[in-house]
């Protein structure tokens, strides 16, 4: 998959479509209003992953089409697409021993189905 568009072309296109000004981003997803700005503007490096999670999850996006990747602006399977984006963003915060009860709990899980 190749990027075919910058995240603040992304993100102006979205915003036109959705009829959504910055000040109503702000409110919704707690993303400051200079961080806002400078991603409209494109003054600002892309966002983090959880800001970009924050966006494509107000505006009903996929991740990939917001981050300006050539694939389909529509979230298909929303709810097994937000599982797998919050699980995700859970394992890249854990430590070892973390990851390693998750995996234990895990495998213990499948075992018992």
């Amino acid at each position: 998959m190749k990027i075919v568009a910058t995240f603040s072309e992304r993100l102006k296109e979205i915003m036109r479509i959705r009829a959504v000004r910055a000040h109503e981003i702000v409110e919704a997803t707690g993303i400051s209003k200079s961080n806002i700005s400078g991603y409209i503007n494109g003054k600002r490096c892309e966002p983090k992953r959880d800001k970009i999670y924050l966006l494509a999850h107000f505006f009903r996006v996929n991740e990939m089409w917001l981050m300006g990747y050539d694939c389909s602006m529509e979230v298909f399977d929303t709810t097994e697409n937000e599982l797998k984006d919050q699980l995700h963003y859970l394992i890249n915060d854990m430590n070892v021993e973390q990851l390693k009860k998750t995996k234990n709990f895990i495998e213990d899980y499948i075992i018992t189905k």
